[in-house]
């Protein structure tokens, strides 16, 4: 009987192990530069043609391979970064399992020219099984790597490369995560010949973002966290400049660059209502942890990564988003608001005697009620029910506003502040107003007010939608909610007390679709589904698009903003201010150039 199962041959196993290693010239421009960072290198230059498919070349200073240790290179798991067992629990370099160099030069023509520093320059290359090694030309200490014609003897291979523009942008995306963390190390790339990034080592991370991304000076927010053998740094980007993609965000843990779903959705969190559904944040989250706490040795390209102590990662970083996003937020929008009293000939006296009889009023035994249209209802609906013991807080107004409120299209309130002119979305700032409010009562009482309806109402819901109901029912009968299902019918009966709607399959249909995004377990357990819903109240509790304002109520929502903890966006992510500058309109009009 002949047998069916045979061993096979190294070279094939090489080209196996090679299809872990090597799966495009950007995963040979990642091992090569990660080999040259482990080496020491303090300055590292790439050079590719054709997108890398013809001609792969990283030169470093490192320290360089006597002639053993560049034939050993050469050699399937052979490696000078673990020694054993032990070791694979606390690794401290980028690559270590050996194997890289070795399954490049099955799949390509590798060369190495390597100088040590008390050796004389030599050249190792591989001819099919064969290790080569011989003199070399005079160079200072460090290694030059060569790797030409990726996949020629594999066509099944490299029929799959795509075009030589996208490999190289697959390349510079690479490049670009690797540098970003090691900016002690200076970096040259020249693409065809072509230079495409010179930068020269600096001192912060900061800086070397900055080289890549210009445009992003003074849109970045630090993030700073130090406890317990973990550190959170780097920077998140300002909202007002969240992208409809996600390509610049960065993820460092002990500068290695990592895809982590975990740490992605606790940044998406952190940003929580300041980001709207259909946008990404800018981030660059750098992570340092013990190395026996993470596990690095996941993925055969070391892009994955696998916490201990996932919960942990997911709440220290989404708090650290979340409290620098909120303090940074705060603070310029204070800013922009508190001026030095100038001499401006603004009437301000002509609103004052109805505000003050109007808060002299408002400040007195406020009593629940059940809101109507009325615009001053809805403006302080949540002062009515959620200020505890029918007591208004007595905080001092942090800002005097000089000039009159303007309110333009029914929608917009216009305010001049020093050189700059204020527009704020009247409907945006009262949903945020109400959003925090009504958040501030549910974390003191777990429970909101209801009001019942005259008459139930029928939801236009199916049967999958009434069983996300019933899941959920204990939650959305805290909220006001109040519901009975009935075989195929579902009768609304009882809705929180502030909310005015016409439409209440509307809000329902909100609801469902906030229950359905945030299904799973890491978003319940930071109240995603929570904030979602709340979200939905405060915005059916709050003044409309179109509805007319007087002075005084467009004060009022004025200083409740600036109240708020998150003045900047509405609860679900859209801005609230928008500023024009007096110099932008004096360039406008020719006044200045």
């Amino acid at each position: 009987m002949t047998n069916t199962i045979k061993l096979l041959s190294p070279d094939l196993i090489n080209k196996i192990a090679a299809g872990e290693v090597v799966e495009r010239p950007a995963s040979i421009v990642k091992e090569l530069i990660e080999n040259s960072i482990d080496a020491g290198a303090d300055k590292i230059i790439l050079k590719i043609e054709n997108g890398g498919i013809n001609y792969i070349e990283v030169v470093d200073n490192g320290t360089g391979m006597s002639e053993e240790d560049a034939k050993l290179a050469l050699v399937q798991h052979a490696t000078s970064k673990i020694h054993s067992v032990d070791d694979l629990k606390n690794i401290y370099t980028l690559g270590f399992r050996g194997e890289a160099l070795a399954s490049i030069s099955s799949v390509s023509k590798l060369k190495i020219h390597t100088k040590s520093s008390k050796e004389k320059p030599i050249i190792a290359s591989t001819n099919g099984e064969r290790i080569i090694v011989a003199p070399g030309d005079a160079r200072n200490q460090g290694t030059t790597v060569i790797v030409e014609n990726i996949f020629d003897q594999i066509p099944a291979r490299r029929k799959f490369l795509k075009s030589e523009l996208t490999e190289y942008k697959n390349i510079l995306n690479t490049f670009t995560k690797i540098v970003l963390p090691h900016y002690q190390i200076g970096f040259e790339f020249y693409n065809n010949s072509k230079l495409v990034h010179s930068l020269p080592k600096v001192g912060t991370l900061e800086k070397r973002i900055l080289q890549i991304h210009p445009n992003l000076i003074e849109k970045l927010i630090p993030l700073a966290f130090d406890d317990k053998g973990l550190q959170i740094s780097g920077f998140i980007g300002h909202p007002e400049f969240n992208r409809r993609d996600s390509s610049i965000q960065y993820i460092f843990v002990n500068n290695r660059s990592v895809m982590d779903p975990v740490i992605a959705k606790a940044v998406k969190s952190g940003f929580g209502t300041n980001l709207m559904h259909n946008q990404y944040p800018i981030y660059f989250i750098n992570i340092k942890i013990d190395e026996d706490k993470v596990d690095v040795n996941v993925h055969p390209r070391k892009n994955e990564i696998r916490f201990d102590n996932t919960k942990e990662i997911f709440r220290v970083v989404h708090n650290s988003v979340r409290n620098a996003l909120e303090k940074y937020l705060k603070e310029e929008t204070f800013s922009r608001f508190h001026t030095e009293k100038t001499d401006t000939n603004i009437n301000t006296n002509q609103f004052n005697h109805s505000e003050k009889s109007r808060e002299a009023h408002n400040t007195k035994n406020f009593k629940t009620v059940i809101p109507s249209q009325n615009t001053q209802t809805s403006i302080s609906f949540t002062r009515n029910i959620l200020s505890a013991s029918n007591n208004i807080s007595q905080e001092p107004e942090l800002f005097e506003i000089e000039s009159d409120i303007l309110q333009i299209f029914n929608t917009y309130l216009v305010i001049q502040n020093g050189d700059s002119v204020q527009f704020i979305d009247q409907h945006a700032a009262d949903e945020r107003i109400n959003f925090e409010k009504i958040e501030k009562r549910f974390k003191e009482e777990s429970t909101l007010p209801s009001q019942k309806l005259l008459l139930p109402e029928i939801l236009n819901i199916s049967k999958s939608e009434q069983l996300m109901l019933l899941e959920n029912k204990d939650l959305l009968y805290k909220l006001g909610f109040e519901f009975k299902i009935k075989g195929n019918k579902t009768e609304l009966t009882s809705i929180p007390e502030g909310v005015y709607s016409n439409n209440n399959n509307k809000i329902f249909s909100e609801i469902l679709a906030s229950l359905d995004e945030s299904s799973d377990t890491v978003d319940k357990e930071e109240n995603s589904v929570l904030k979602k819903l709340i979200a939905t109240i405060a915005c059916h509790s709050s003044i409309r698009a179109g509805q007319k304002l007087d002075n005084y109520q467009a004060r009022q929502i004025f200083r409740e903003l600036l109240k708020c903890s998150q003045p900047y966006s509405c609860p679900h992510g859209r801005p609230i201010i928008w500023i024009i500058n007096k110099s932008d309109l004096e360039k406008n009009f020719k006044r200045k150039q």
